[in-house]
């Protein structure tokens, strides 16, 4: 196994170092080389060359049979493997410092101002001082871009990231409806839009504030909060009351002497039964007026607190009127309860 790698390992090292010792050659005809630095060219390719030889040789002595024949065993002692690794160490080191010192030479002909400079600029096959200083620019305006796009698409896979947080905060039937919400709100007001899910988030999920601040923030936009405060500072709620008082009272005064059905005589159960669902009726569709007014009045208080846009938002008017069946029995029936409403059998 050992001898197994011992081929390996130097059969890598000498074909990656003859790939390097015989392209090395090829440097002398480029620009900017002159007899010096070609010369150091030539001895660093050559040096490379003869490191490749040695550790492929190495290589093919690791296998007994050759070894006994090519290599008697006294000079086995003292080749082995501590003395040719560093043996290979050593010249390839003197190679690479002569190549660098004949790539220094080249690049201070060609007007570069440090080694290292120039060695970018080689690696990129550039030997000309301005072409290398428009690369540079180009470099620059590329990592500019490679960075300014990196960013942008931190930013998005964030802003996907939040929107998708967002959307779950809401029942699964309403998601669809406002992830289309969400994504235009963080667009046009992100900062308004965070804070009103931010608020959204912060009720009990199963609380009726949880609910009034999904459906402020869907239907107009606006924070649950912002939107409470705005109606307790106005008119608005008191106009409500006063303006339902009066009806209330009809009510009150009405439902103040009703007893349980058992306590009246049977010809008078329908009849009764009757009388209170005209009155439950009439009471219920005046409230139902003056919550409309009431929302009509509280409306426009949107317009006064940070809002988001909704083109189709508007007051929340009630048009259904509560109607029971039993009533609308007696009216086709030409005003006979007695029809329509049942008691104990009768």
């Amino acid at each position: 196994m050992k001898k197994r790698m011992q081929v390996l390992v130097y059969s890598l090292w000498g074909l990656i170092t003859l790939i390097f010792g015989l392209s090395a050659y090829k440097e002398i005809y480029e620009p900017g080389m002159g007899f010096w630095s070609g010369t150091l060219t030539v001895i660093s390719a050559t040096l490379m060359t003869l490191v490749a030889l040695l550790a492929l040789s190495w290589a093919i002595l690791s296998i007994d049979r050759i070894r006994n024949k090519l290599l008697p065993k006294p000079k086995y002692k003292f080749i082995n493997n501590y003395t040719v690794p560093c043996l290979l160490i050593l010249l390839v080191s003197i190679s690479n410092t002569l190549g660098s010192s004949a790539s220094a030479m080249q690049g201070k002909e060609l007007g570069f101002l440090s080694e290292a400079e120039f060695s970018d600029a080689k690696m990129h096959k550039i030997f000309d001082k301005n072409e290398y200083s428009k690369y540079l620019v180009e470099k620059e305006e590329k990592n500019k871009a490679d960075e300014e796009r990196r960013v942008v698409v931190k930013a998005e896979e964030e802003r996907a990231t939040k929107i998708e947080a967002a959307v779950q905060l809401f029942d699964v039937e309403k998601r669809e409806q406002v992830k289309k919400l969400i994504i235009k709100d963080l667009k046009e007001h992100p900062g308004l839009t965070q804070q009103i899910l931010n608020e959204i988030a912060a009720y009990d999920k199963l609380s009726m504030e949880r609910t009034s601040a999904e459906r402020t923030y869907i239907d107009d936009g606006v924070s649950h909060k912002e939107y409470m405060k705005a109606i307790d500072d106005s008119n608005c709620r008191q106009e409500m009351k006063s303006n339902l008082a009066p009806y209330k009272a009809l009510f009150d005064a009405q439902s103040k002497n009703w007893r349980p059905f058992a306590e009246y005589p049977d010809y008078m159960v329908k009849q009764e039964m009757y009388q209170r669902d005209l009155a439950n009726v009439e009471y219920l569709k005046n409230k139902t007026k003056v919550e409309n007014i009431f929302m009509q009045c509280i409306f426009p208080l949107m317009q006064n607190i940070p809002h988001l846009s909704r083109a189709d938002s508007k007051p929340k008017v009630m048009d259904a009127e509560y109607f029971p069946e039993s009533l609308q029995c007696v009216q086709r029936n030409g005003g006979d309860y007695n029809t329509c409403y049942k008691w104990k059998g009768v």
